[in-house]
């Protein structure tokens, strides 16, 4: 039997790959210049989906962001969405190139679960526009019963962790200038 001189179909496949983003000149945010949302009005947006299905979008809502709020505006956008109660806290991570990340933390309702709800997100900053993504990861221990006769453990269960794929974005974009 004669090897083969042809090339697996993953090595081509790899290669086109490779090419392909070598080629792009696309870069990664974090590795950007850091650029520095423009003061303005801006329209905000939040939409969520599940496995690509839009579920949800809201009507865009208009906000004037100052100079004086833009190094803060990525996390607060964020976190003015995601706090669910009083006593949640906040971790933003150090922005690195044009990303932000973070995480809004909030402890489960004790009556009825032990544990934590975070939403975790990362974004991107453009001159003109910020993107935010983000989800919740939920890490409580319910009781059993908790769902009473309607659902069963495993529904729960089952509730809780298609709740963590469900793909939230925030999306802002430049309008003009401040009235």
């Amino acid at each position: 039997m004669r090897p083969s001189l042809r090339p697996s179909r993953l090595a081509c496949i790899g290669a086109l790959m490779w090419t392909a983003t070598a080629c792009s000149g696309a870069s990664a945010p974090a590795s950007k210049e850091p650029a520095s949302l423009a003061p303005g009005l801006y329209e905000i947006s939040v939409s969520q989906s599940l496995q690509h299905v839009s579920d949800q979008k809201t009507a865009p809502k208009p906000i004037c962001l100052r100079s004086y709020d833009i190094d803060a505006f990525p996390h607060k956008l964020a976190e003015d969405y995601f706090v669910a109660q009083r006593g949640c806290r906040t971790v933003r991570a150090p922005r690195e190139g044009n990303t932000v990340s973070g995480e809004v933390i909030c402890a489960a309702d004790r009556k009825v679960a032990e544990g934590s709800i975070r939403f975790v997100y990362t974004g991107e900053i453009e001159p003109e526009r910020l993107t935010l993504q983000g989800n919740m990861v939920i890490d409580v221990d319910l009781p059993k019963g908790t769902g009473g006769p309607e659902a069963s453990d495993a529904q729960m269960e089952k509730a809780m962790r298609r709740i963590e794929k469900i793909k939230t974005v925030i999306e802002s974009r430049r309008l003009s200038d401040c009235a």
